[in-house]
């Protein structure tokens, strides 16, 4: 009788260290949801991102930007009132990684562009000059691409 599956059959599953995260103040694994630490109520804002998992971020470029570093508040249409003003380029969409429980932001916005060409422009804009987006200044990169485009 089994009772689980076993480790090598569970290859698509993600690490927990890739989806929860590690209190700065205590040491303790919070999950994902959380916003402050279950054993001794530090905020989510103060824990360690040197794991933080870059799999998102593409090294070379791609025709989606990605900002990182939002509030948990940030929505589209402030990403868009802050991006608005500094390019002419078209933006083909705009959307904010929303936790699927919390339905609250990640933190992170995808900004595709047209082309790959045109979102050269904005990142290389943008790298020069961060944008502060309700209050926070984000970090811009290349949004890596999945599957065939």
């Amino acid at each position: 009788m089994q009772y689980s599956v076993p480790r090598d059959q569970r290859a698509f599953e993600q690490p927990k260290v890739l989806n929860d995260w590690i209190c700065a103040k205590c040491g303790v694994q919070n999950f994902r949801r959380r916003e402050a630490c279950f054993k001794c109520s530090g905020p989510r804002t103060d824990y360690d991102t040197s794991n933080e998992p870059t799999d998102e971020v593409s090294t070379h470029p791609t025709n989606s930007v990605l900002l990182s570093g939002l509030d948990a508040l940030t929505t589209e249409d402030s990403v868009l009132n802050t991006l608005g003003p500094l390019t002419k380029l078209p933006l083909k969409s705009v959307r904010v990684g929303r936790d699927p429980l919390t339905n609250m932001s990640r933190g992170v916005c995808y900004v595709e562009m047209n082309s790959v060409v045109d979102s050269m422009f904005l990142h290389n804009q943008l790298i020069a000059d961060p944008p502060v987006i309700d209050g926070r200044q984000v970090e811009v990169s290349y949004h890596k691409q999945v599957g065939p485009q």
